[in-house]
């Protein structure tokens, strides 16, 4: 079984929103900067600021996985989120879609790539690795604010 990647027009994001609300369901509670008080349409708004791409993975006419990259600045290309349902994931399927992002990232002049990978989520840290990231800020909060306003 052979997924086939294809890029997104603007009128099929919709085609994503199950695939995000997987995405919100296997990643909640990982991190106090969660996803899950963001609505699919407004993870939408947020992309369509930048120049962006959203490239889906389809087996057999089924979104099984995505990747959305975006235009940060004039040499800075952000993998803004990459997600893939777990019965498809031993299938390569998230390789292919940030090997093509990747390219994406190339075509635009875009040499400076970033990702945002939660500390604790050893298999994404290895992943990111194992396609040619590297480790080059840590981010820090402070135990009390669990994402919260601090209280005056």
């Amino acid at each position: 079984m052979d997924a086939i990647l294809r890029t997104l027009s603007k009128n099929e994001y919709n085609i994503l929103k199950p695939l995000y609300n997987d995405f919100i369901k296997d990643t909640s509670g990982q991190s106090p900067f969660s996803h899950k008080d963001k609505s699919f349409e407004k993870k939408m708004d947020e992309i369509y600021k930048y120049n962006h791409i959203i490239l889906t993975a389809f087996v057999e006419d089924k979104p099984i996985g995505y990747i959305i990259g975006t235009e940060r600045t004039k040499n800075w290309g952000h993998l803004a989120q990459l997600f893939v349902l777990k019965d498809y994931r031993r299938l390569h399927v998230a390789d292919r879609l940030v090997s093509k992002l990747m390219l994406w990232f190339k075509n635009n002049s875009l040499s400076f790539i970033s990702v945002n990978v939660i500390s604790q989520n050893e298999t994404a840290l290895s992943f990111y690795r194992k396609n040619g990231f590297i480790e080059e800020f840590t981010m820090m909060r402070h135990k009390s604010s669990k994402g919260q306003p601090i209280p005056s």
